[in-house]
């Protein structure tokens, strides 16, 4: 199953049994460590839980992105160029990110920006260059 699956499967048992709405969308799916404590984030939505080496008996969380706190998140001003020269950057947005997301996630995020979203709409993450 994909991680997009399972916290669909995980959303909904919990919808059906408290009642309420529980959007996929809203929460992220972690690993616990050895204190039963978020450890490890699953984000990559298209990838299957073997693939990302989680095992048979592994404890999963789901934890709403809501809950973030500051030392958890990264504020970041988002610009966006055309030929990569300062010159013709632009402002998009700000951007609240956890500090957990590895690059590629990161530029995944940033390709379903809507302000981006007909920049990048044929392009892989591999294509899209961060500067800090």
């Amino acid at each position: 199953m994909s991680i997009e699956e399972v916290k669909g499967k995980i959303c909904w048992e919990f919808s059906e049994h408290y009642k309420e709405d529980i959007k996929a969308n809203d929460y992220t799916l972690y690993t616990l460590d050895a204190f039963d404590e978020p450890s490890k984030s699953l984000r990559r939505k298209d990838q299957s839980l073997a693939k990302l080496k989680v095992s048979s008996g592994d404890l999963l969380c789901l934890k709403s992105n809501a809950v973030l706190t500051k030392d958890e998140t990264l504020k970041l001003y988002i610009h966006a160029t055309g030929t990569g020269l300062p010159g013709d950057s632009k402002y998009v947005q700000d951007l609240e990110v956890s500090q957990e997301y590895s690059l590629t996630e990161f530029k995944e995020v940033l390709m379903e920006l809507p302000a981006l979203a007909g920049a990048t709409k044929d392009i892989t993450p591999d294509h899209v260059r961060v500067r800090i």
